[in-house]
This record gives structure tokens, C-alpha cells and sequence, in this order.
């Protein structure tokens, strides 16, 4: 096999950069420049972004989490949109002219909401986080509806 020509360069740094005193373990003995070819010095078994990281199971926690908040915010906010278009005191009440504005919507996404649920719970396996948004949003949206 050929040798491209990075490796050729790394090997040339790396026959320029000798190591001094232990070499084994933790990279405790110092270096010749000062430094080794990537400009710090090595250390074995030590990851400096280890703590940065997330699990992947971490990372899918919080994002059903954020879906979960965010089907309860859009449920809820239908949810009262469409107890506004019964109560007689509220803006966009029975006569008023933002009822016609904000009633086909709010109807429109309450209907659909129990809809949204099934076609959640289908894709589940595919998109975990689309559940967690389509209950919310069935819930919150009865649970405002209602109470």
C-alpha cells in the first residue's frame, strides 16, 4: 500500500516531536517542543469533552419534553379559543366580529385534535416525540374546552 502524503507528514512530525521521561499512562512526561503534533499534550484515557456530551437517551428526553410543552401550549390556546366563542362577555364572542375571525380556526383545530392523537399514537414508533405532542395537545385542549 502507498503511504498518502498526510501520513507521510504526520509521520515526519511525529519523528520530530520525541517524548522525554514517562511516556505511559497519562502522558506525564513533558515533550521535546514543548508540545506534540496536535499542540497539546497527550493524555490517555482522558476525554476533555466527556462532561459536554449527552446520552442519546438524555437528548430524546428533552426533546419529548419540549413536544409534550408545546402540544400543551397549542392545545390550550384552541382549547380557549373555543370556550371564547360561547361565552357572551368574551371578545371574540357570539355577535362580535372576531368570533367569524377566530372561530373556523379554533374549531378547526379542536376537531381535529382527536385526529392528530390517532395518527399519533400510529407513528410512535417512528417519531416518539409526535405522541408526546399530539396528547398534550388532545388533552389540553379538552382539559381548557371543558373547565
Amino acid at each position: 500500500m502507498q503511504k498518502t502524503k498526510s501520513e507521510d507528514r504526520l509521520n515526519k512530525i511525529n519523528a520530530q516531536v520525541q517524548p522525554i521521561g514517562r511516556t505511559y499512562g497519562g502522558g506525564s512526561g513533558s515533550w521535546q517542543n514543548g508540545m506534540s503534533a496536535t499542540g497539546v499534550e497527550p493524555q490517555v484515557g482522558v476525554d476533555p469533552a466527556a462532561g459536554a456530551r449527552r446520552t442519546g437517551r438524555q437528548v430524546e428526553r428533552q426533546v419529548n419534553m419540549k413536544a409534550t410543552v408545546a402540544g400543551g401550549i397549542c392545545g390550550g390556546v384552541v382549547g380557549i379559543a373555543v370556550r371564547g366563542l360561547a361565552q357572551e362577555g368574551s371578545p371574540w364572542g357570539p355577535g362580535s366580529g372576531f368570533g367569524d375571525v377566530i372561530g373556523i380556526p379554533a374549531l378547526t383545530g379542536f376537531a381535529m385534535a382527536p385526529v392528530l392523537a390517532i395518527a399519533g399514537l400510529l407513528l410512535s414508533q417512528r417519531r416518539p416525540a409526535l405522541v408526546n405532542f399530539t396528547l398534550a395537545y388532545f388533552l389540553a385542549a379538552i382539559a381548557t374546552t371543558i373547565f
